[in-house]
C-alpha cells in the first residue's frame, strides 16, 4: 500500500534505505535534524537598535 502510493523516486532511494538501516541510527539522524531546525536564530552583531 505504501509503495504504490508514494513516487517511486522518493520511494526507492529515500524511504527503502531508510527502513533497511538500524532503527537507532534512523533515530539518532532525525533527532540532529530537529534540534538543528528548532534552533534559535544567532544575534545579528552590527546592527544597532538604540536611537
Amino acid at each position: 500500500m505504501i509503495e504504490r502510493d508514494i513516487h517511486p523516486l522518493l520511494w526507492d532511494p529515500v524511504l527503502l534505505s531508510m527502513m533497511q538501516a538500524p532503527a537507532a541510527l534512523v533515530a539518532l539522524l532525525v533527532g540532529f535534524a530537529l534540534l538543528w531546525l528548532a534552533r534559535p536564530p544567532e544575534p545579528r552583531i552590527g546592527i544597532v537598535t538604540r536611537r
